[in-house]
C-alpha cells in the first residue's frame, strides 16, 4: 500500500513537472530579415492604441511605460496554437500631442513582423494570454515613431490586426 502511494505520488510529480516545465518556453527566434528590429521585451508595458477582438481573441499593442522605446503585441482569450504578432512599419512618422492611427494605405507592405511562439495548452487554459517579442517604437531625439500594430493568428491561418498606432510626444 505504501509503495503504491509512493509510485502514484512520483507519477503525479513527474506529470506536473512535465506540464509546468513546458510552459517556460522561450520566444521563437525571428527570421534573419526581422532580427534587426525584433528584440526581447524590457521594462514595464501598458496597453496602447485601440484593441480588437478577432475570432473571440482580444489583441492590443502594448508600449513600454517609462523609456517608451519599445512596443509589442499582446493577446488574451487565446486558444492552443494561437500566435500574437507585432508588426512595425519601416517608415518613421512624426509624433503628435496625442497618439494617431495611420491608414493601411500609408503603411502599404513596408513593414516587418515579430511573431510569438505558438500558445501552449498552459498559455491558453491557465494564463490565457501570450505576447510577442518587442519592436522599436520611438526614435530617440527625433520626435519620430514607427507605426506598430498587434495581430493574432489562429492555427487555421486566420489573422486579424488592430489599427496601426503611432506614439505621442
Amino acid at each position: 500500500m505504501r509503495a503504491n502511494r509512493f509510485i502514484g505520488a512520483t507519477c503525479a510529480a513527474v506529470a506536473l513537472t512535465a506540464v509546468l516545465g513546458g510552459t517556460a518556453q522561450a520566444e521563437e527566434q525571428p527570421a534573419d530579415a526581422e532580427k534587426s528590429f525584433c528584440m526581447d521585451r524590457a521594462g514595464l508595458f501598458r496597453d496602447s492604441g485601440k484593441g480588437k477582438t478577432v475570432k473571440g481573441r482580444y489583441t492590443i499593442v502594448q508600449s513600454e511605460s517609462i523609456a517608451d522605446v519599445q512596443a509589442g503585441g499582446y493577446a488574451e482569450d487565446i486558444s492552443t496554437g494561437d500566435r500574437v504578432i507585432a508588426q512595425r512599419s519601416h517608415r518613421k512618422f512624426a509624433m503628435r500631442d496625442k497618439p494617431w492611427y495611420p491608414d493601411d494605405d500609408l503603411i502599404g507592405d513596408n513593414y516587418g513582423s515579430c511573431r510569438s511562439r505558438k500558445a501552449t495548452w498552459y498559455d491558453a487554459n491557465v494564463r490565457d494570454w501570450i505576447k510577442s517579442p518587442a519592436v522599436a517604437l520611438q526614435i530617440g531625439g527625433t520626435n519620430n515613431s514607427y507605426a506598430v500594430r498587434s495581430c493574432v493568428e489562429t492555427p487555421g491561418g486566420y489573422r486579424g490586426c488592430t489599427a496601426w498606432y503611432v506614439d505621442h510626444l
